[in-house]
């Protein structure tokens, strides 16, 4: 029998089809609608950074903080008297703020607990007391309550046992699985870590965590975001300074890359760092033919001194690798600085440093400067 198609048929169908494609979209836009606030809810409270072979992370749980290490293990941060969340052993949860710790990783992690105000929780540091310059943990080991840990590599498992810490800040996952199988809380907390700005700010909010600095840490965050900001706004209409950043050595030579913080941050005090094209996540070797070509146009050479170097002038440096005798820097009309030992415990005073590089960038305004962080050559 042959259907007719009249005008009522006609919206009845078209009817039905509406009907069919309400039951049909609508959901699907709840679903998307419902996945997005989860997204934006989610972002609120948790907090990452994935980076090469580096991962850090930060989730506000129910009854605790969910913290993943540099090796991406799990720690449950818990608060003091609350109960331990379903499925985490003693080793693998941490009593937050964290009273003892020992920090087995170097300058950078105890320079970030003394400006975070946690130096009163370190007890014991893998730097001997005259390797340390921060004034607070400095006191603390003049007073007998740092404990000198040994050369990392062996680390001592036995002497980090016997101080009975809360928590071991550790330079490899070898590391923190021995100290673990010992019972002890660890994270493998600096190394390998990514040296972009991005990553060494979240490696801040990762640490004040253990200890309940996060007010701090988004205030040195703050702070220096503001000085940086600052700074770049001071460098409009000046020339832009020619800066290459280095570790030197008699056959050798290794370059600050242009995506690390050294990188990202010199733009934005007025000058042009030389070996932005470099890619990579630390500090990396280039050949010396490189090296020196680049730097006949230099105009600041900024150095991680070996302790030659930075008792040393720039005629010494020529000494030690006649193959820099045409670097421009080091020549009677450029300027080249050594970083001091306090620079590598500073990160924490960024804010400081990126001041004095600025200086040291444009010295026509800044005549006079007494620097702290870095030692010019002559």
């Amino acid at each position: 029998m042959t259907e007719v198609d009249t005008k009522e048929l006609r919206e009845a169908k078209r009817s039905g089809r509406l009907i069919t494609f309400a039951f049909v979209a609508i959901p699907l836009v709840l679903i998307v609608i419902v996945l997005f606030l989860t997204y934006a809810v989610s972002g609120q409270r948790h907090k990452s950074l994935s980076a090469g072979k580096t991962f850090y992370s930060l989730e506000n749980m129910e009854n605790y903080v969910l913290a993943r290490d540099a090796a991406g293990r799990p720690l449950a941060l818990v608060g003091e008297g609350a109960a331990l969340p379903r499925g985490y052993p003693d080793i693998q949860a941490v009593r937050v703020p964290v009273k003892r710790v020992a920090v087995a990783t170097g300058e950078f992690d105890a320079g970030i607990m003394e400006s975070l105000g946690m130096a009163d929780s370190v007890i014991a540091l893998s730097l001997k007391q005259e390797e340390v310059y921060s004034p607070r943990l400095s006191e603390r080991y003049k007073e007998g309550k740092i404990t000198y840990l040994g050369q990392p590599y062996p680390m001592n498992y036995e002497l980090v046992k016997s101080l009975e810490p809360d928590l071991v800040l550790c330079p490899s996952l070898r590391d923190a699985e021995i100290l673990e199988e010992m019972g002890l809380p660890t994270s493998v907390s600096y190394s390998p870590l990514d040296n972009s700005l991005e990553a060494r700010m979240f490696f801040v909010d990762y640490i004040a965590a253990f200890a309940g600095k996060d007010r701090e840490a988004r205030a040195f965050q703050d702070r220096v975001e503001e000085a940086l900001a600052a700074l770049d706004a001071r460098s409009a209409g000046l020339p832009k300074t020619k800066v290459m950043w280095a570790v030197v050595f008699e056959k050798r030579v290794f370059v600050e890359p242009g995506e690390n913080w050294v990188g990202e941050m010199i733009p934005r005090l007025g000058a042009d760092y030389l070996f932005s094209h470099v890619k990579g996540d630390s500090t990396i070797e280039v050949s010396l033919e490189h090296f020196v070509e680049v730097g006949r146009d230099a105009d600041v050479l900024v150095l991680y001194p070996d302790p030659y170097q930075l008792n040393g002038s720039k005629e010494d440096i020529i000494r030690q690798n006649s193959n820099l005798a045409p670097l421009r820097p080091l020549g009677p009309d450029g300027r080249a600085f050594a970083t001091l030992p306090i620079f590598y415990e500073s990160f924490g005073r960024l804010d400081e440093i990126a001041d004095e590089l600025f200086a040291i960038f444009h010295p026509t305004m800044y005549p006079n400067r007494e620097f702290v962080f870095f030692r010019e050559l002559h």
